[in-house]
Parts: C-alpha cells; sequence; structure tokens
C-alpha cells in the first residue's frame, strides 16, 4: 500500500515538474541569467516577464515567443512596450501584458489600460514596431484573430488575470530573497 502512495506521489511529482513552472524551475532560470539582473521585493517586474515568457515558451514550444517589443509613430516617440508577444508564420497571434503588483485589482486595470491602448493603433503601418535585436513590420501585427491577454502571479487569476506563470507572489518574495542571497 505504502509503495502505491509512494509512486502515485512521484507520478505526480514529476508530471508537476514536467507541465509548470516550479519554484526550482524558476530559481534555476532566474540563477542562470546571472547577477546582470537586479530584482527586489519592490519592484520585480523584470523578473515577472522573464519567468512570463518561460511559461509561455512551455505552453506553445512551435511558437515564437517574442518580447519588449516597443511600438510608436514613425519619427515619434514611443508609445508603449509589449511584454510577451506570440508569434505564428510572422503573425501575433496572441499579445500578454504581464503585471506583478502588491494589488492585484491595479495591476490588472494597469494592464487593462495599455492592452486597450495597443489594440488601437496594432498593424497600423504608420507606426513602427521593433525591439534590441530587430525591427517588425506592421503587417506582422494586423492579424484580426489575435488574442489579448493579461499575466501574473497564480493568486491573481480571481483580478481578472487570465493566464498565471504559476507562482503566487510570496513565491516570487521568496525567490528574491534567496537570490539575493546568493549574489
Amino acid at each position: 500500500m505504502i509503495s502505491r502512495l509512494i509512486v502515485g506521489f512521484l507520478a505526480i511529482a514529476a508530471y508537476s515538474s514536467a507541465h509548470g513552472l516550479t519554484y526550482q524551475k524558476a530559481f534555476q532560470l532566474i540563477s542562470e541569467q546571472g547577477e546582470a539582473l537586479n530584482y527586489s521585493s519592490h519592484n520585480h517586474g523584470a523578473l515577472c516577464e522573464v519567468l512570463a515568457v518561460a511559461k509561455m515558451e512551455e505552453v506553445y514550444p512551435d511558437a515564437v515567443i517574442e518580447s519588449g517589443i516597443k511600438y510608436g509613430p514613425r519619427n515619434g516617440n514611443v508609445m508603449g512596450e509589449l511584454d510577451i508577444v506570440i508569434m505564428r508564420d510572422e503573425q501575433a497571434t496572441m499579445v500578454i501584458e504581464v503585471k506583478c503588483m502588491k494589488r492585484f485589482s491595479s495591476a490588472a486595470s494597469k494592464a487593462e489600460g495599455q492592452l486597450r491602448r495597443f489594440s488601437k493603433v496594432a498593424g497600423r503601418c504608420d507606426f513602427e514596431y521593433w525591439d534590441s535585436y530587430k525591427n517588425y513590420d506592421c503587417e506582422e501585427f494586423q492579424n484580426s484573430e489575435k488574442t489579448y491577454h493579461k499575466m501574473s502571479y497564480e493568486d491573481a487569476g480571481s483580478y481578472g488575470f487570465d493566464l498565471s506563470f504559476d507562482l503566487r507572489r510570496s513565491e516570487i518574495l521568496r525567490l528574491i530573497d534567496d537570490l539575493s542571497s546568493r549574489y
């Protein structure tokens, strides 16, 4: 009987670690980024974005996951930055705004506003779309079937976030503490 329980537990643990972002996976991922990443418990949005990209790469292994795409009018100021864009066949199919803030409702509201602002100009060819590595064609954002999503901590779902990177806020704060003591 006990051996069946152990086998069952190991099977569940193996499934969980293969399909989901665990604390251990997150710690390893962030540790591999090295000292270049400076996270604090007050401002850890960049850490959340790294974890969100990792989660989307796991969920959509056949897609191209882009992050940090800026957009704005040609020869004008930056209007905004897209946290995550999932591309298939050189078309944006999903735009995700990642928000990690203490007040979940404020984070959801801010993410909603940013997604709404982008949706009004998505694919306009009088705008430019770029990141640190390349420029994107306006046509890549003209897919009328692309969807917009908000992503945050696992425990923020009831505040309007429809995606999470599988870690609770308390786990992210613990991760920051553990990483801080390492460097």
